[in-house]
């Protein structure tokens, strides 16, 4: 057993993954009783909403398949997820600044982004490696897979995140509806294998759209 949740404790950790948010967009760069949660401040804001909920929702099945302990070095290092993206970003704007053409854009864009999803995966790979040799209870060992499984999600997260930045919501929302939906259906009953290669087959996917979004001057603004 690999501490897996219950079903009460799921929808908690859901609820609590759309409420700090939510708070903290209303209340964080103004005064309280500045900017009112009315339909026309929230509606700009909508398509951010369903892809945070469609990341959530998938986060949570995840964790329903491989246990708590699995995804918690994912957990841990959101910030150095935010700190990925934003390095990328960074580098970006730099080489725009530098560059005069579009095809020096790409030849620096290129592996920026790869290099920073790579980065982290292999940061996590060695954070699960590590936890797994650690003197810890049985009941709190990752899933016998997680050091393939967590570097995957966490890559995949990462291109995710930055995609978000550039107009992609609407294709990165349905992408992680479909394998939210594909982790929820009891007619498909992933095993480890086959979850590993769902997982690659969304990072590549996430990799292939970020390659054709770097083709836009306009991401590295």
């Amino acid at each position: 057993m690999y501490a897996e949740p219950s079903r009460p404790g799921a929808v908690v950790a859901l609820l609590l993954l759309a409420f700090v948010p939510l708070l903290t967009a209303l209340n964080v760069t103004r005064a309280p009783g500045t900017l009112p949660a009315r339909w026309a401040t929230l509606r700009p804001h909508l398509r951010h909403a369903a892809y945070g909920w469609s990341l959530a929702l998938t986060f949570v099945l995840l964790t329903g398949r491989l246990g708590a302990w699995t995804l918690l070095p994912l957990v841990l290092s959101t910030g150095l997820l935010e700190a990925g993206v934003w390095h990328v970003q960074e580098r970006l704007q730099h080489a725009a600044r530098r560059s005069l053409s579009l095809r020096a854009l790409r030849r620096s864009g290129l592996p920026t982004l790869l290099v920073a999803a790579a980065t982290y995966a292999l940061v996590l790979g060695a954070w699960v490696y590590l936890a797994a040799n650690l003197p810890i209870p049985a009941w709190a060992q990752a899933h016998p897979d997680a050091w393939t499984l967590v570097p995957t999600y966490g890559a995949a997260t990462l291109l995710s995140a930055w995609l978000a930045n550039h107009r992609q919501l609407p294709l990165l929302t349905g992408l992680w509806l479909l394998l939210a939906a594909l982790l929820a259906s009891p007619l498909i009953p992933l095993s480890s294998p086959l979850l590993a290669g769902t997982l690659l087959a969304v990072c590549a996917f996430l990799t292939a759209l970020s390659l054709r979004t770097l083709l836009d001057p306009r991401s590295y603004r």
